[in-house]
């Protein structure tokens, strides 16, 4: 009887250990299944994202360009303006139409500040808050520029003038490479630049990453042209898209070729 009870006892204890080991062991196969299945999905989803940015990288449809153009404007410097085909960059020979202004609003929507010298802030300071408030008659896409620009951020360098009243208009001052690159680094959706002269002071300092030009169906024969005074070294561009318009102007959207 005694040795009857001892087996029971023993077959009962064992009973009760196995149990919880039991519920180890389907817990760890269970786990490790689960693991297998995370390390497959997170595979499967590398390669399609490393498909997705060869396919970005590579392919020529213009929606890709468009994509492609944006995923490259964080953080970034472009310089964009209105240039004839013989380099000149006086605003007053580049065609303004309702395709132009529609075309540099989407341009500017897309970055998230904009950037000049001292000219060209007093410039479009004396014409385009008037517009804004609707003080001056304009077609709906000139004004709709007009509102969206007096919203946006706007920087200034000058070392001749500390106050720019307009709205959202602020003074960069102090050493121009680290104000400028403080800039771009605090600007995730990217800065578009508008003046010729700074451009070229910026572009000797290496902190130009794109250009978008839109090139006119123009030869005027004189100047100011673009970078009249020099570069230290000739800039190597590679092409993101050329988007022609219909009033014959081309969207040219190039960037510098690194390396």
């Amino acid at each position: 009887m005694c040795g009857h009870r001892t087996r029971s006892i023993l077959s009962s204890t064992n009973i009760r250990f196995m149990q919880p080991l039991q519920t180890v062991e389907q817990t760890a196969r269970s786990r490790t299944v689960s693991n297998l299945a995370s390390r497959d999905m997170l595979m499967g989803c590398r390669f399609y994202v490393l498909a997705a940015a060869k396919y970005l990288s590579t392919s020529d449809s213009p929606a890709v360009h468009q994509t492609r153009s944006r995923i490259v404007a964080v953080g970034l410097l472009t310089f964009s303006i209105n240039v004839t085909l013989d380099g000149c960059v006086d605003h007053q020979e580049g065609i303004a139409d309702d395709e132009t202004h529609a075309f540099f609003t989407r341009l500017m929507n897309e970055r998230g500040a904009m950037l000049w010298g001292r000219v060209t802030y007093e410039m479009m300071e004396s014409y385009w808050p008037a517009v804004a408030r609707g003080e001056v008659v304009a077609p709906p896409t000139i004004r709709e520029w007009a509102v969206q620009l007096e919203a946006k951020p706007k920087y200034v360098v000058s070392s001749t003038r500390a106050g720019f009243p307009w709205t959202n208009s602020h003074h960069v001052a102090g050493d121009l490479r680290t104000s400028v690159q403080r800039l771009k680094d605090a600007t995730p959706t990217g800065v578009l630049l508008g003046s010729g002269k700074l451009a070229t002071e910026l572009d000797r300092l290496d902190l130009i990453d794109e250009y978008m030009f839109l090139v006119h169906p123009k030869i005027v024969g004189h100047g100011p042209t673009l970078y009249e005074s020099g570069l230290p070294k000739t800039r190597r561009l590679e092409l993101v898209s050329a988007t022609p318009l219909h009033n014959g102007a081309i969207a040219m959207h190039y960037r510098r070729a690194r390396g």
